[in-house]
Formats: structure tokens, sequence, C-alpha cells
């Protein structure tokens, strides 16, 4: 991976972390004003299991992908290697 790719994907990653957070705190806030403070902490900690579960799965997803080479040309590098 290149540092421009990982620098893409950081910003990524950070800017929809940050949009979401922003969206999760709008609606605690209308929780609270409206509901009171055990719903607000109701949806706050449903929000952040949602966040952290969906987090976790994108994981979980990335970790399957371990060659994304299709197999004819894993057997093309590994007849290929220079000693």
């Amino acid at each position: 991976m290149t540092p421009q790719k990982i620098t893409v994907l950081f910003g990524l990653f950070w800017a929809i972390a940050y949009a979401t957070q922003t969206i999760f705190t709008i609606i605690w806030s209308y929780a609270l004003g409206h509901m009171g403070y055990t719903v607000s902490m109701v949806v706050f900690f449903v929000s952040c299991s949602t966040y952290l579960f969906s987090a976790f799965s994108y994981l979980k997803q990335n970790r399957s992908r371990r060659n994304p080479l299709p197999k004819k040309r894993r057997n093309i590098a590994k007849t290929h290697r220079v000693s």
C-alpha cells in the first residue's frame, strides 16, 4: 500500500467517523430535550454499540480478502521468484 492510498483511506475513515458522530450527537440531543435523560442514554449506548459493531464487522470483512489475486496469478508469482 502506497503512502497516498493510506492518506486517502485515513481521510475517508476520519470523515465518515466524524459525520457519524455528529449525527449521533444530534439524535442524542434531540432525545435528551424531548424524552429525558434515561431515553437519551439508551440512544447513546445503542448508537455507540452500532458504531463499534460496524467497525468490527468491517475489519472482519477485510481479513477474509488476504490474497485478492486470482489463483493463476498467484502461481505465476510463486514460480518467478528471484533468489
